[in-house]
């Protein structure tokens, strides 16, 4: 993986969704969610000064399983990563956008004043309304990234929620979500940073613009 932005200053939140669906299109699959958020945090610098890291889970309530103020320090951000309790219950991604806004990237948090990302992880199309939650979180200057596991979600849903023309939304397999994992990472750098050059290459089945971490020069 990169290392560019490796000791850089931002906040990484997750949206991870617990709906009765994920375990439904294969046993273990929330664990490999879990597993997905805490390769993706080891992969950065978790320290007070660096990286901070936070996380939600979700179905038809949101849980703060992690925040801002425990995600400095990166064995306790994997603790509470595993430590994340599974609802199997409906999915209602609006309100889970609105407390992502309200509890994780609160005013505190955002005085922080560095970069702000949301990975977002679904299996599914919302119960609820996300256009405006999505805005209004987005308008926060939060950057969100969408990745789609599976084959019951909604693109034109997750384009709303991430606020472009897709580019931002992954589509993929639990059992795949390494892959996804190894591209995040890559245009979290690139967002961060802003060094890469304009050419293009692949991360597995990945189309990603910028340049490739086995590039040198």
């Amino acid at each position: 993986m990169l290392s560019d932005c490796d000791h850089h200053a931002m906040n990484i939140g997750f949206l991870v969704d617990a709906s009765a669906s994920v375990e439904l299109s294969g046993e273990g699959n929330f664990n490999k969610s879990l597993a997905f958020v805490a390769n993706l945090i080891k992969s950065f610098s978790i320290t007070r000064n660096e990286t901070h890291v936070g996380m939600v889970v979700f179905s038809d309530n949101p849980q703060l399983a992690l925040d801002f103020k425990r995600g400095d320090a990166l064995e306790d951000a994997v603790i509470a990563v595993y430590n994340a309790s599974y609802a199997n219950r409906g999915r209602q991604t609006g309100k889970a956008l609105t407390y992502v806004r309200r509890y994780l990237f609160s005013e505190s948090v955002l005085q922080r004043n560095v970069p702000n990302y949301l990975v977002f992880l679904t299996s599914g199309t919302s119960y609820d309304l996300t256009k405006t939650p999505a805005l209004l979180l987005r308008g926060n200057n939060i950057t969100v990234f969408a990745t789609a596991v599976g084959s019951d979600y909604d693109v034109e849903e997750l384009k709303y929620v991430t606020g472009d023309n897709g580019t931002r939304v992954y589509k993929t397999s639990f059992s795949k979500l390494g892959d996804v994992g190894t591209v995040l990472k890559m245009e979290i750098c690139k967002s961060k940073c802003r060094r890469y050059e304009p050419h293009y290459f692949y991360i597995g089945q990945y189309y990603v613009r910028g340049k490739s971490p086995t590039n040198k020069t």
